[in-house]
């Protein structure tokens, strides 16, 4: 069963066995249509059902069998999971989980025209868009990876032919 972290639980919340929740932003509708999560317990991913989930300015859960507040200590500060068939819009998910589209393009080399641009080696989300971190004569250079100006993606050459605006390697 493939699984996706979506954010991670805190600190116990109230008397009656609640905990706080920390989930990336894109997965909380998936978190609120679902009944179970995963929680990484002692490096296992172990079920937990929820009880009832309350979002406000903090994302408060409760579980089943998780009655005290040291029932919920046990699984503060923890990995939380939801299983991959219960992610809505899947497809956009990448391999490693981190919620970057583009990031399954690390190691593809990017082409301005005929211009070898240079080897994605990392892609890291900025406000509004993706960039990729390239190295381009010998400088570290963020190239936007954005529809307006990739032209292709050539997964079998793991080549990305994109428009980039005139000035922005000169940067």
């Amino acid at each position: 069963m493939k699984t996706v972290q979506i954010g991670y639980t805190k600190k116990p919340h109230a008397l009656k066995g609640e905990i706080k929740l920390q989930i990336k932003e894109r997965y909380l509708e998936d978190l609120m249509d679902t009944d179970v999560v995963l929680i990484d317990v002692k490096g296992r991913q172990m079920p937990f059902f929820i009880e009832d989930i309350r979002v406000g300015n903090t994302i408060i859960a409760k579980f089943e069998g998780v009655d005290t507040p040291e029932a919920a200590s046990g699984i503060a500060s923890k990995a939380l999971y939801l299983r991959e068939e219960d992610i809505f819009e899947s497809d956009e998910e990448d391999d490693d989980g981190n919620g970057l589209q583009y990031s399954k393009y690390v190691g593809y080399m990017i082409l301005d025209g005929t211009t070898k641009v240079g080897v994605i080696e990392s892609v890291e989300e900025y406000p509004q868009q993706e960039m990729a971190i390239v190295t381009y004569q010998k400088k570290s250079v963020l190239i936007p990876l954005n529809a307006q100006f990739i032209l292709q993606i050539e997964d079998a050459k793991k080549q990305i032919l994109m428009e980039l605006p005139d000035g922005l390697l000169d940067l």
